[in-house]
């Protein structure tokens, strides 16, 4: 699993230049619909899913409004469809999710999938949030045949635009 210099030196990589390995994958430019943003990924030699960086930029949305659906995330993801299995194992003292693990049905073409990760934040000067969420080991969630384990990373920095 994946330590964590291993995910400050990928955070910290250049996603814009394409020496490093970071891919552009979409752009949405169109701020007419609540939000801009950016989303790359990388192939990382051991993994075998893509890892992922993105930049998101919402408008008119309240960032308190966006902390009150992690802190309700348990209540909030519940009737998702495909869910088969959600577990908080760890709340950040604010009571948003800080472990979770979650096993999904995908349909009858492919077997189930799980993920177990840990999600970070860090809160800058301007407002804006980067979240961090990447996949984790845990005594309790062996990894066994009953469904896939996917592994991630994912750094997403959001900030609000406007004050509604």
């Amino acid at each position: 699993m994946a330590n964590d210099a291993f995910l400050d030196n990928l955070d910290q990589e250049n996603h814009d230049d394409p020496s490093t390995g970071w891919q552009l994958k979409t752009e949405m430019k169109d701020a007419s619909k609540g939000y801009t943003g950016r989303a790359f990924s990388k192939a990382i030699e051991g993994y075998s899913s893509q890892w992922m960086k993105s930049e998101v930029a919402m408008y008119n949305l309240d960032m308190d409004a966006m902390d009150r659906y992690f802190r309700n995330f348990e209540t909030e993801i519940k009737d998702s469809p495909g869910l088969k299995e959600f577990n908080m194992l760890e709340k950040h003292d604010d009571g948003r999710p800080k472990v979770i693990y979650s096993r999904r049905d995908l349909g009858m073409l492919f077997s189930e999938r799980e993920s177990l990760m840990k999600l970070d934040r860090v809160t800058h000067d301007d407002g804006s949030h980067t979240n961090y969420m990447y996949s984790v080991d845990h005594p309790d969630y062996p990894e066994g045949d009953h469904a896939i384990r996917t592994k991630m990373f994912q750094r997403q920095t959001i900030k609000q635009i406007g004050n509604d």
